[in-house]
């Protein structure tokens, strides 16, 4: 008797333990292990008169992927597996991939309207594809406006959300008060605008 209960007990155990396993998200083996200490948003070499200073396919795979990867850190930190701050890099990296990737779409238009506006003086084109594209980058300015703007939000709110961390680890007497200052004059900086927006290398 006291084996069959032994048995029993092992098997639910086994079973919560499987349960809990297939409740944590999964990663795509595509992707890179999911540790990374950072995610690299690498621009792609520009060509010698190249006017795009981004690829927009490479900023739309760099978007995706930290998109995924700030998905998975938030269902890691909340079943307790990451910090805080480990989620917050990650919200700040999909943010700043997000808006690389605007701006990699509007440094496209702008090559395009530059060309069409070229074939149009020669009569070379019609007139229509240029208006197209035209909207287009009227489109695609506005869209990395957004996202440039949610990108500052988001600094501000991670910069605001260490410098609390940063007094309360002081109040309990297990921070430094050059912790707090580095915390406060990084938080004033991105107030001030001296952060400077992304830009593409």
């Amino acid at each position: 008797m006291a084996t069959l209960a032994r048995i029993l007990i092992c098997t639910a155990a086994a079973a919560a333990l499987l349960r809990a396993e297939e409740g944590l998200p999964q990663r795509d083996p595509r992707d890179p292990p999911d540790f990374e200490s950072e995610l690299k948003l690498l621009d792609v070499p520009v060509a010698p008169g190249e006017i795009s200073p981004l690829d927009v396919t490479r900023a739309q795979t760099n978007y995706d992927r930290a998109k995924r990867k700030e998905e998975r850190w938030q269902k890691l930190r909340q079943a307790g597996i990451l910090s805080q701050v480990e989620l917050e890099r990650a919200n700040r990296q999909a943010a700043e991939a997000a808006l690389k990737l605007q701006q990699a779409r509007v440094a496209h238009w702008k090559t395009e309207v530059e060309q069409l506006r070229a074939r149009v003086a020669k009569n070379g084109t019609s007139r229509d594809l240029l208006e197209t594209a035209e909207t287009s980058l009227r489109n695609a300015e506005r869209l990395a406006n957004e996202a440039e703007a949610f990108f500052n939000r988001r600094q501000l709110e991670i910069a605001q959300a260490n410098l609390d961390r940063q007094q309360r680890m002081l109040a309990l007497g297990i921070g430094s008060k050059s912790q707090v200052q580095a915390a406060t004059a990084a938080l004033e900086k991105l107030r001030s605008g001296n952060g400077g927006p992304v830009r593409p290398e």
